[in-house]
């Protein structure tokens, strides 16, 4: 096969298969140049090839005592190129998949040159029988049908543009992306060795949400994320949560983070706040040598409360201050004597009564005064002696209005007497109230506990 299909072949190869290892070769320079020179070393046994005409001394030797595609096609030279590069990459210190970079591309020399009509020695120099793919010569390649090159040339080319997507994120990453559920995220996520930056789309109610952020936590049923803009977000999946998560995509950064605790003990809320301003905060637990106010703003809602102590995930806003002395007025409740309403009510049925009387002495006075009317109008006598009858009956029975000012005076007297005793019972828990605080309050406000920051580090560091 020629030098042209070696590197193409080889790149796809390695590519294709490092996916599944989670190697990107497209994503470090230095991993494809590692890919070409050993998808092409194998043929450094030809003096005239570009590795022989580098390396002509060494090239001639070894075409020399073994020949063509004899010992550099071998099993045996692909282990020991691999240990020789698995021990340079210790050497100086990187973390680069060298190595097995390394394997897949050489090994895709060897796979290539066992599919030509001559095959390979694979396991040179203890058996120099040809190992070939397929079995039949007809369907093998021959090196010599520039055809069959060309053709061979173009499927790499093919392939590879289709396979970029896959060779890029990593079969895994392609496969979890594919199907976009909180599972596949969570595979993702405890697989990558750098950030995720997801994009999601879920329905609560009937609306629609999106947007992104970058994978902090993630649990099957569950994911925190952190956009710069927006804040934290949870997604969240589980049986009695509102959202319907409808795809998250992950997308590899390159970048990794850590999580970050830091403890501090008996500080003031101002160094509270130096320590918190400008992090990102995960966790923080914290607790106060005396109950303080406290305005938080966590990815759910924004609270304010009193407390002594306090455990927040995924905060966005914190402010602690010390609880002002009037805090124990607003504490303590006013309590009004059930008398007092017992009263009220009398008043009440008192004027409603007052009001029926007056309506039934109006009533009766416009009767009276209709059947005078009739009485000294009217020219039928027997109509005039029914009027009479009638007045008789009515003046015999008066309604009358009593005077309920007196008594209403009287329970209104009553219930001042007793409101001013609930004032004074009031005024009285009140100053116990700030007594019992003022003795349990220190002469500063200091906090202690553990703060959980997140920190990212940029590719490269």
């Amino acid at each position: 096969m020629t030098l042209p299909n070696h590197i193409a072949g080889g790149i796809v190869f390695t590519g294709v298969f490092g996916a599944f290892a989670g190697v990107n070769i497209l994503n470090h320079p230095g991993l494809i140049v590692m890919t070409i020179a050993a998808a092409t070393f194998a043929d450094i046994d030809v003096p005239s090839s570009i590795w022989g005409r580098t390396f002509k001394p060494i090239s001639k030797a070894i075409n020399r005592r073994f020949g063509h595609r004899t010992i550099t096609h071998s099993l045996l030279f692909l282990l020991l190129g691999y240990g020789a590069v698995a021990g340079a990459t210790k050497a100086i210190g990187t973390e680069a998949p060298y190595p097995t970079v390394f394997l897949l591309a050489y090994s895709s020399h060897i796979i290539f040159d066992m599919m030509t009509v001559q095959g390979v020695p694979l396991f040179y120099p203890y058996n120099r029988a040809p190992c070939v793919i397929p079995s039949d010569p007809k369907l093998r390649l021959k090196s010599s049908n520039p055809r069959s090159e060309i053709a061979v040339f173009g499927f790499f080319i093919i392939s590879g543009i289709f396979l970029q997507p896959l060779m890029a994120d990593g079969f895994w990453t392609s496969y979890n992306r594919l199907f976009g559920t909180m599972t596949h995220l969570q595979s993702e996520f405890e697989k990558a060795e750098d950030l995720l930056d997801v994009t999601y789309r879920y329905r609560e109610a009937t609306t629609e949400y999106s947007g992104s952020g970058l994978a902090i936590e993630c649990t099957g049923t569950s994911a925190s994320l952190w956009n710069p803009d927006d804040g934290w977000q949870r997604l969240d999946a589980s049986p009695s949560s509102t959202k319907t998560i409808l795809k998250v995509i992950p997308r590899h950064t390159g970048r990794k983070f850590n999580l970050v605790r830091k403890s501090f003990v008996a500080i003031s809320p101002d160094s509270l706040d130096r320590l918190i301003r400008n992090n990102i905060i995960y966790k923080i637990q914290l607790s106060g040598n005396e109950a303080f106010s406290a305005n938080y703003q966590t990815f759910a809602a924004t609270e304010k409360t009193n407390t002594r102590s306090l455990n927040l995930d995924l905060l966005e806003h914190l402010s602690i201050f010390e609880i002002p002395d009037n805090y124990s007025n607003t504490n303590v409740k006013y309590h009004t004597s059930p008398r007092i309403r017992s009263l009220e009510a009398s008043i009440q049925q008192l004027q409603t009564n007052h009001q029926k009387e007056v309506a039934a002495a109006a009533n009766l006075t416009l009767r009276i005064q209709t059947l005078e009317t009739i009485r000294d109008e009217t020219t039928d006598i027997y109509e005039e002696q029914r009027a009479v009858e009638q007045l008789a009956k009515l003046r015999k029975r008066p309604v009358l209005v009593g005077d309920i000012a007196p008594k209403v005076k009287e329970l209104r007297t009553q219930i001042a007497e007793l409101q001013a005793a609930d004032q004074i019972k009031y005024e009285e828990k009140v100053a116990a109230a700030q007594l019992k605080l003022q003795a349990g309050r220190s002469s500063d406000l200091e906090v202690t506990g553990i703060a959980t920051f997140v920190e990212f580090i940029e590719a490269g560091k």
